[in-house]
């Protein structure tokens, strides 16, 4: 997943994409969130509205769909826009191209409407470092009062040191990001996907009380 640029542009994410140089996607959607929505399509409630940030080829996105979940999906790649639009439109989901961090493109994907979950696969861990509290932000302001977000935090043990995309990522790293407002509610033991190199652990968090 390296880039050999520190904040990688949507030209060399979309790159990428055409390139089908994209070690991080599985091709699927990950194996937990499968399980999990199998055993339980609200993932603790009821399905709502979902924001899945860095959708990359959407595979994530549209199992939520599948489960029932009002999907927005978000990626900066135009690459993939085509190919995650036409999979969520049979399920009223929606793609768009965008910058998670600007404020009003990601106020236009949204309509203006909260949503009751965000679910992480594979986006905080391509953040630059100096981005990380620009998540949690994002996560406060498109959240509703009952909001949650669900993060598989990979890869863990992966020292800073050895550079990124991905970079090291750990429970603790959510929560700073997230800040005071939310608490961690779920973490997971240390569980393993066929061909990664580093664990992971499925957690999440809810609106402080």
């Amino acid at each position: 997943m390296s880039d050999p640029t520190p904040d990688a542009s949507a030209a060399q994410w979309s790159a990428r994409y055409e390139a089908e140089d994209t070690p991080w996607d599985l091709g699927a959607p990950h194996p937990d969130l499968v399980r999990r929505l199998e055993e339980d399509p609200g993932l603790g409630g009821a399905p709502g509205r979902v924001l899945v940030p860095g959708c990359g080829r959407g595979h994530d996105a549209l199992a939520l769909a599948r489960a029932g979940w009002q999907v927005v999906a978000v990626d900066m790649a135009p690459a993939v826009d085509d190919l995650v639009r036409a999979a969520l439109e049979p399920f009223d989901g929606r793609f768009v191209v965008a910058d998670l961090f600007d404020d009003d493109a990601l106020d236009g994907a949204l309509g203006g409407r909260p949503v009751d979950l965000v679910f992480d696969h594979t986006l905080f861990c391509a953040l630059p470092l100096h981005h990380r509290p620009d998540f949690g932000a994002t996560c406060r302001r498109v959240l509703g009062p009952d909001g949650q977000v669900v993060s598989v935090v990979f890869p863990i043990g992966r020292d800073h040191a050895e550079g990124g995309p991905p970079w090291g990522m750990t429970p603790e790293a959510v929560d700073l990001s997230l800040g005071a407002e939310f608490r961690r509610t779920e973490t997971s033991d240390l569980l393993e996907v066929t061909g990664r190199a580093w664990p992971h652990r499925w957690c999440r968090w809810s609106r402080a009380a």
